[in-house]
């Protein structure tokens, strides 16, 4: 994996170590559009920062906690 704080794209490989999921989970959510990503050729690329925003918006929203009334 490169040194995640000296650059800003990061490979499926990186995203996958990143967010500690198996590559293959990584690929399905990437492939379902749930990891924001873009395809260059035949490779995934990815913004650090689009990926840290997209990962706090998802935690935020998925607390796992009911909301009392």
């Amino acid at each position: 994996m490169t040194d995640l704080d000296e650059t800003r794209i990061m490979t499926i490989e990186d995203v996958a170590g990143f967010l500690r999921l198996s590559l293959r989970t990584t690929y399905q959510m990437v492939t379902d559009g749930k990891i924001p990503g873009r395809k260059i050729g035949k490779q995934w690329r990815f913004d650090r920062n689009r990926i840290l925003e997209w990962f706090n918006d998802e935690s935020a929203g998925n607390t796992g906690r009911k909301q009392l009334n």
